[in-house]
């Protein structure tokens, strides 16, 4: 199910620091801090509303106090990620040390806690950073073993190579592109560009503070971002799809709790579209 476009500065809710995904997608309905009644008072569920791929959707009711509803519910939205955010972010260490080149920084342990998801992209979406790297031909056993090939092994097709996870596969830069070019230019960028996303939404906040600790990386200029130019209305492979999906799946979830009809919170997770914001559909 899709919610309407609700308010501009709901998507710029999502636009902090980067322990607020953790919050916006573990936060509860909380109904005594978040005004739901308030956004949900101004939609009318109607099953006959048929939008893509036959889904009912939400409509508005426009009544005279709208506006106001929606911008008090907006500002208390804003408030609770940003305290919840904040208390999120003092668990970890205010500082960390600059990780070289050469380390390591997607330990063992969160490799395999993500390997999953990422083998899931790789396996279906991913066209491949290079010829090596072809979509769903990976070295990978059912049981997603963690790669220990050497950096220049030709025969490494593991779905998470051990060289990406490495600080300086996170180093690489963004370069303008020509069109079509997307792929040849900054295929190997966005790859971890799409390991980051696989991260955030597997909460391993910690190992993100760490890489992007580091003065070089340059993920600001991936937070929205186009395949190239021509293409500028779709931006729709940046850092900022997560923080937005995200976002949109927690207020929609919760809004559908006050429509009886459209069932429990299992069915509505149930039934929601499994989409990560890209994971990664580009063929450029």
């Amino acid at each position: 199910m899709r919610l309407l476009q609700l308010h501009p500065q709901i998507r710029a809710a999502a636009r902090w620091k980067h322990s607020r995904i953790r919050t916006i997608s573990t936060a509860i309905h909380q109904p005594d801090r978040v005004p739901w009644k308030a956004l949900v008072s101004n939609l009318q569920y109607d099953p006959q509303i048929e939008c893509k791929n036959g889904r009912a959707n939400l409509k508005f009711r426009f009544q005279h106090d709208q506006g106001e509803s929606l911008n008090y519910f907006v500002d208390s939205l804003i408030s609770v990620i940003n305290e919840q955010a904040d208390e999120l972010r003092r668990t970890f260490p205010n500082n960390y040390e600059i990780p070289s080149s050469d380390d390591v920084v997607i330990g063992d342990e969160v490799a395999m806690r993500i390997l999953p998801l990422v083998h899931t992209w790789r396996s279906h979406c991913w066209n491949g950073i290079s010829d090596k790297h072809e979509m769903g031909i990976t070295n990978d056993t059912v049981e997603l073993e963690l790669c220990s090939h050497e950096e220049h092994d030709k025969d490494c097709k593991c779905s998470l190579p051990l060289k990406e996870r490495k600080m300086e596969a996170f180093l690489r830069q963004y370069e303008e592109n020509d069109c079509y070019c997307f792929m040849p230019v900054n295929g190997e960028a966005f790859f971890n560009l799409e390991i980051t996303k696989t991260l955030l939404i597997q909460g391993e906040i910690g190992t993100i503070l760490n890489i992007f600790s580091h003065p070089d990386v340059d993920y600001s200029e991936w937070w929205n971002q186009a395949e190239c130019h021509c293409n500028a209305c779709e931006f729709n492979i940046g850092l900022d799809q997560i923080y937005n999906m995200a976002l949109r799946s927690y207020i929609t979830l919760n809004a559908l709790l006050h429509f009886p009809s459209c069932g429990t919170m299992h069915y509505l997770i149930q039934k929601m579209p499994m989409t990560t914001g890209n994971l990664s559909h580009t063929k450029r």
